[in-house]
């Protein structure tokens, strides 16, 4: 299994680690290094301006529409977000909920 982020993962993992556990920042560090990051290219941006509806919100936007690149390959897409949740599954992929 390889586990793949927006790049966006790198900023929201170290300012939420930040926010709940300040030192559990280098374990954070550390799990994202098992993660390949996509990067913020002009085809994700421009696709994250149209996809989903004007509830999406924008970095949600982002990590969906670096999801959608990998469409063909990729088995399972993790939410936390139930608009995001929404949003993943109209466009086709299979969007997982932990905790839901």
């Amino acid at each position: 299994m390889v586990r793949l982020a927006s790049d966006l993962a790198r900023v929201e993992v170290h300012r939420s680690t930040l926010r709940r556990d300040a030192a559990a920042l280098p374990r954070a560090v550390t799990a994202l290094k098992g993660v390949h990051l996509i990067p913020l290219s002009d085809r994700v941006v421009t696709k994250a301006m149209s996809v989903g509806d004007s509830g999406l919100r924008s970095l949600d936007a982002l990590h969906l529409s670096s999801a959608m690149l990998l469409k063909p390959r990729l088995t399972h897409f993790v939410v936390y977000d139930k608009r995001l949740y929404d949003a993943a599954q109209a466009e086709g992929l299979h969007p997982v909920r932990p905790g839901a």
